[in-house]
């Protein structure tokens, strides 16, 4: 017997809508079935356009314009930036042959690069969120690693070390080039969300996050943590080839002057350090000289209610967090966490054991 999906019950019908965003590739499904009639365009809108993606070029930042100007732009929620050297606009620019060129032109070509590294339509939608999505409410950032293998066994980044043995010397200075361009992408990344003072802002994630973005002190950037109530952090990718890597003990140091000494509002936080970052789930730290456990102070977070720590170590300063916000925590979640002793320089469950007593 054939039932037509108009026929059923407007329940039915969502529960069938439900079930199908649920599965994989589901989205795609729902946008499928919203041109097949007006009728469905109408109910899957706040599904469809829940969410959207920002990169750093004009296409993209005028798609959201137009998407923001439109009857759909009151469902969206979620905004996710994707920032990369590796928009096509931008990359036309930096890898062209500059040999031979005069000094008015080069000058000419870094600020095209500069421009088309982060177009202004994309800093006006950044900067000014709320005025663009008054709904927005997740807000998640992530900017592309230049290069995965800065973070390998020497001191010095690759990308870096190639400046001095590439032997082609274009190749170099567009490596150095773009070095110098992904700090540039991250600061007015950052910039642009400091404007933001007045936003509605509940979830803020970031992605991949690395320790060169000095945007990350500003006391405006503070000021915009202020509102958030739920934080999740990653970082980026380490080092393959060891365990433990300076990259990972350089980011956790800046964590409480960056993020968690401003997050009064915050009641739920993740934080989850690389695989190949202070240890791994394959080996011990290879060098436990380097303090690397996450910097909590009891002061912090005063509404917290649940924190989730993936590959983070755990000390005896954050087991004196966990037991004096034990009147607000309500979960507190360990995944591939161990417990270091400074003095000894050794990992073991004691200390986790002493703190699951402590808090019950």
């Amino acid at each position: 017997m054939v039932c037509p999906l108009l026929g059923l019950s407007d329940e039915l019908q969502l529960m069938i809508v439900e079930l199908v965003v649920a599965q994989d590739h589901g989205r795609e499904d729902l946008v499928s079935l919203s041109s097949t009639c007006s009728t469905y365009r109408l109910l899957l809108a706040p599904i469809i356009f829940d969410r959207v993606t920002l990169l750093n070029d004009a296409e993209s930042a005028a798609s959201a314009i137009a998407l923001a100007n439109s009857h759909h732009g009151q469902y969206v929620k979620q905004l996710r930036f994707e920032g990369s050297l590796n928009r096509d606009g931008y990359r036309r620019v930096i890898e062209q042959h500059t040999e031979g060129l005069d000094i008015n032109k080069l000058r000419t070509i870094v600020q095209e690069a500069r421009e088309k590294l982060f177009p202004e339509s994309v800093y006006r939608v950044l900067s000014d969120l709320q005025h663009w999505f008054s709904k927005l409410d997740i807000l998640t950032i992530r900017i592309e690693e230049q290069n995965a293998a800065w973070y390998e066994s020497s001191p010095l980044p690759v990308g870096v070390r190639d400046l001095f043995d590439h032997p082609d010397l274009f190749k170099a200075t567009i490596k150095r080039r773009k070095i110098h361009n992904w700090g540039q992408l991250q600061a007015k990344t950052y910039e642009a969300l400091c404007e933001n003072q007045n936003h509605n802002i509940k979830t803020l994630q970031i992605l991949d996050l690395s320790r060169e973005c000095d945007a990350l002190d500003d006391p405006k950037f503070h000021k915009f943590l202020e509102r958030i109530r739920t934080v999740g952090i990653s970082h980026v990718l380490a080092c393959r080839k060891r365990h433990g890597s300076a990259h990972y003990f350089e980011t956790t140091r800046y964590l409480s002057r960056r993020f968690i000494d401003h997050l009064p509002s915050v009641q739920h936080l993740k934080l989850k350090g690389p695989v190949y970052g202070a240890w791994s789930y394959e080996g011990l730290p290879y060098d436990w000289t380097k303090e690397a456990t996450l910097p909590l102070k009891v002061t912090q977070m005063p509404q917290l209610k649940s924190i989730n720590l993936s590959r983070t170590l755990v000390s005896q300063e954050m087991i004196s967090f966990f037991v004096s916000h034990q009147d607000t925590l309500e979960h507190i979640t360990l995944q591939n966490c161990y417990a270091y002793t400074p003095t000894q320089r050794t990992v073991s469950g004691r200390i986790l054991g002493e703190g699951c007593s402590r808090l019950s």
